[in-house]
C-alpha cells in the first residue's frame, strides 16, 4: 500500500493499475475524484496529516497493491453485519462516529472479527455535525461503514499520556453514551466540584468545552495500569455527563488531566515503539481530534516530535472521531484522545 496527499480532487491522478481508496475532507467534492478500475469509493475524515502537517483540506489516496488482494465493503449500520472476513486478514475501518449506531455497530463487529487484526477510526465533520461519510461511484451515505480488508499483517500502537487527577470512581447509573450517575451522585455536579477543588477551575454549562477539553474520563482497563479514555461533550439537563462514546455501568474511572507536553511525548514515545523503518511498509496514523482542539497549535509540535522519534520514516494519516483496534486486547476497544499508529507490512 502507497499514501499520497493531494490538496485538490482535480490533482489526483487516474491510474487503474491498483485499488484505490480515498479519505477526503468535508470541502471536497468525492465526484470530482478519478474513478480508478470503475469504482470511486471512500469516507470523509475532519484533516488529513500528511507531510508533517495537518491539512484541514484535501484527499489522502491509499493504493493497494495487486497483491495485498484488498476487497471493500460498504455496510449499512442500522442493518444486519452478514460479511464473512477473510481470518487472519488485516480490517481499515472507517465509521460514522456521530450516530447513535455507531457504538452497537462496533459491539456487533466484535462478534464478528476474531482472527483478524483491526484498525479503524471514526469518522465524520470536524464541526461535529452529522452527515453523510462513507461515497461509492456517485452516491453518498448516512450511518454508513467501509471497511478494507487485506491479505496483509499490522503492527498497532496506542498511547494517549493523560494522567489520572482524581478517582478511582464508581460509574453507577448510564444511558446509552450518557452517564447519569457517578458514586450514586449526579456526574456533572461531581464532576465539577472536582475540577473545582482540585484543578482550582470553574466548570459550567457555558464554558463546558473549554474547560472539560483537558479533563477527560479514563477507564481503568487493567492492561498494564493503562486506561482507555472518553471525551466528555457536555452536561445533559438531568446534570448528567454526554461523552462522545460510553462507560459501562459499575465501571471504575478517574478524572484525568492533561498537558500539552505529556501528549507530546506519548505520541513520541508510540512513534518510537511502532514505526518501522522499512520500504517494505506503510506507517498509517490516526490521532484523535479531540487532542487538536486541546493543543491547538502545539499539535504541529506533536507531528514534529512523531517525525524526530521515527529518524523521519515516512508516515500520513488522518484525524479520527474515536480510534478503534483489537490488536493487542481480547476485543475491540474505542478510544478517544489517543494516538494510534498502524504499520501495515506491504506485500511484495
Amino acid at each position: 500500500m502507497t499514501l499520497n496527499y493531494y490538496k485538490e480532487a482535480s490533482e489526483v491522478p487516474l491510474n487503474n493499475t491498483h485499488k484505490t481508496l480515498y479519505l477526503i475532507t468535508e470541502d471536497v467534492d468525492f465526484r470530482q475524484l478519478p474513478n480508478p478500475n470503475g469504482q470511486r469509493i471512500g469516507a470523509i475524515v475532519p484533516h488529513i496529516i500528511a507531510n508533517n502537517t495537518l491539512h484541514k483540506s484535501g484527499v489522502l489516496q491509499l493504493q493497494f497493491n495487486t497483491n495485498e488482494a484488498v476487497n471493500f465493503y460498504l455496510n449499512d449500520m442500522t442493518q444486519a453485519f452478514d460479511i464473512v472476513l477473510k481470518e487472519h486478514s488485516t480490517i481499515l475501518l472507517f465509521a460514522d462516529a456521530l450516530t447513535q449506531r455507531f457504538e452497537p455497530f462496533i459491539e456487533i463487529l466484535a462478534t464478528k472479527i476474531t482472527h483478524q487484526s483491526l484498525f479503524g477510526s471514526g469518522i465524520g465533520s470536524r464541526s461535529f455535525i452529522p452527515m453523510p461519510t462513507v461515497f461509492k461511484d456517485d452516491n453518498i451515505y448516512t450511518e454508513y461503514a467501509l471497511l478494507a480488508e487485506i491479505n496483509t499483517t499490522i503492527k498497532v500502537g496506542v498511547q494517549h499520556g493523560w494522567e489520572p487527577l482524581f478517582g478511582p470512581l464508581v460509574v453507577t447509573k448510564t444511558e446509552g453514551t450518557i452517564v447519569k450517575e457517578i458514586n450514586h451522585e449526579n456526574a456533572f455536579e461531581l464532576y465539577a466540584h472536582t475540577l473545582k477543588e482540585l484543578a482550582n477551575v470553574t466548570i459550567t454549562k457555558d464554558n463546558f468545552f473549554d474547560i472539560a477539553k483537558a479533563y477527560p474520563l479514563g477507564i481503568l482497563s487493567y492492561a498494564d495500569n493503562e486506561f482507555v479514555v472518553r471525551d466528555p461533550l457536555g452536561p445533559t439537563p438531568e446534570n448528567g455527563l454526554l461523552l462522545v462514546n460510553s462507560v459501562p455501568e459499575n465501571e471504575t474511572v478517574y478524572i484525568m488531566q492533561g498537558e500539552a507536553q505529556n501528549l507530546i511525548n506519548s505520541a513520541s514515545e508510540n512513534a518510537l515503539q511502532t514505526f518501522k523503518e522499512s520500504q517494505n511498509s506503510t506507517n498509517l496514523l490516526f490521532d484523535c481530534i479531540s487532542r487538536v482542539l486541546y493543543m491547538e497549535d502545539d499539535f504541529e509540535h506533536e507531528l514534529e516530535a512523531i517525525r524526530i522519534a521515527s529518524n523521519n520514516t515516512p508516515f500520513m494519516g488522518i484525524t479520527s472521531i474515536g480510534e478503534i483496534t483489537n490488536v493487542g486486547y481480547d476485543s475491540i476497544k474505542i478510544f478517544n484522545k489517543t494516538n494510534l499508529i498502524g504499520v501495515i507490512e506491504n506485500e511484495s
